[in-house]
């Protein structure tokens, strides 16, 4: 039975075969980290919910309370879409459904949702409230007991968050003091290697948000730009030239001995000079992704993100504003705010592959190029990934006008978003120029 997850039907929630219908789908939702579909879904299920509570059936009021476990593992899976209120709540309610499952990562479903956050300055104090959120969490993660002074509390989530911070201070511990914690502090030496595993995935958490978003190794995008004619990713601190995984993993290891670091240098102007780099890097970085949107752009996300719930919705919106028929502008404002609201949601490349008016508007553009043999691989891949960074090109700059550097700037923003969403191979449409110090499209 398929389910609708963009309109608000009715529907009956007791019956075995429907409950059946939503374990399947939610499950595989979170197998596939399926961001996109999971928020739809969880609105949909929540809805459902409230509606099943005001129900004068007794089997829909007991089938809500049962569906509740449901819709949390979909807000764990849609993390990255929530709001900053809602990301906050369910680190403070629901923390464990995230530590304790299997196919979700609660770190890297908090960094996703930081990436949306495009003033680098306003990630830290996030980081400081989901702290707390843990740190206020009543949830169970452990049977044993912890001692506390005189007496013995619960294994919460928040008094296992306090006994870390309390045993380790404020500040960033080391790997030497979170394993010392682990394994040796009164609360921990005696416990069992299952309840550890949970206490160790909650202080790996809590010691990620203690990084700064302002530190080279606490900026959460991976940032491609070139530098000395090769292509390379700069990730948590680091820039690594994009190479084979094996010949990356080797070299790698050869660098962490020396032997790469500016051979031809002297050892002390080679430290200078990899502290020069690293420290323009990091500027460029932030530069790249911590301006926020245009004043105009970030208030047409926010009217879409309440009036536009289905995705195809999003793109007609954003089809109807930037193409909108002879003897009429393009409203670039709010084509440019659909765009980035289908990235967050991991749906940018829907519009090739589900909407006919977008591949009729490509097809047309690989015409006018000349260019057939693409025509022929996009009829018959039409969402590949190769066919997204022209695609982006001619509609960023043939029919909303932005410049080369503005429209290359603005599709390396939507291939980070992309790439938050789990879906990495849009990543790299656009990158920094070192030498020409602007963005440029790789195409």
């Amino acid at each position: 039975m398929p389910l609708p997850t963009i309109s608000k039907e009715p529907m009956a929630l007791a019956p075995s075969y429907v409950r059946d219908t939503w374990n399947e789908l939610v499950n595989n939702l979170v197998f596939d980290d399926d961001v996109a579909e999971a928020l739809q879904s969880y609105r949909y299920l929540a809805w459902l919910i409230e509606e099943a509570k005001k129900s004068a059936s007794l089997e829909e009021k007991t089938a809500a309370a049962e569906y509740e476990r449901l819709a949390r593992l979909l807000a764990a899976c849609a993390l990255p879409a929530l709001s900053e209120q809602e990301v906050e709540e369910f680190l403070r309610t629901h923390a464990t459904v995230a530590l304790l499952h299997p196919d979700i990562d609660l770190w890297q479903k908090i960094e996703a949702k930081l990436v949306r956050i495009y003033v680098f300055e306003e990630r830290d104090p996030f980081k400081q409230k989901l702290r707390a959120a843990l740190a206020a969490n009543d949830e169970p993660l452990t049977e044993v007991t912890l001692q506390e002074g005189e007496r013995r509390v619960l294994g919460t989530v928040g008094n296992w968050t306090g006994d870390y911070v309390k045993a380790v201070g404020g500040g960033r511990a080391s790997t030497l003091i979170k394993t010392t914690y682990l394994t040796s502090s009164l609360n921990t030496k005696g416990l069992k290697d299952a309840d550890r595993g949970k206490v160790k995935k909650l202080i790996d958490v809590y010691e990620q948000l203690k990084i700064s978003s302002m530190e080279a190794g606490g900026i959460e995008e991976d940032y491609v730009f070139e530098r000395n004619g090769k292509l390379v990713v700069f990730r948590k601190g680091r820039a690594e030239e994009v190479r084979d995984k094996k010949t990356e993993e080797v070299l790698a290891r050869m660098k962490q001995k020396g032997f790469f670091a500016y051979p031809n240098l002297p050892l002390i102007e080679r430290v200078e000079r990899f502290k020069k780099d690293q420290t323009e890097l990091i500027a460029r970085a932030r530069r790249a992704f911590s301006e926020p949107l245009p004043k105009e752009v970030a208030s047409e996300l926010e009217k879409l993100k309440t009036t536009a719930q289905s995705t195809q919705l999003i793109s007609d919106i954003c089809y109807d504003a930037a193409l909108p028929g002879p003897g009429k502008g393009p409203l670039k404002n709010k084509a440019l705010a659909a765009l980035v609201l289908l990235a967050q949601r991991g749906a940018l490349d829907m519009m090739l592959g589900q909407s006919e008016k977008w591949r009729a508007f490509y097809e047309e553009y690989l015409r006018g190029q000349g260019k057939d043999a693409a025509l022929e691989g996009f009829k018959i891949q039409p969402s590949a990934p190769q066919y997204a960074a022209q695609f982006l090109r001619a509609l960023l700059i043939g029919a909303l006008k932005m410049t080369e550097a503005e429209s290359a700037k603005f599709a390396a923003r939507l291939g980070n978003l992309m790439k938050s969403t789990g879906k990495p191979q849009y990543f790299g449409m656009a990158y920094f120029d070192a030498q020409l110090k602007m963005f440029v499209w790789k195409l």
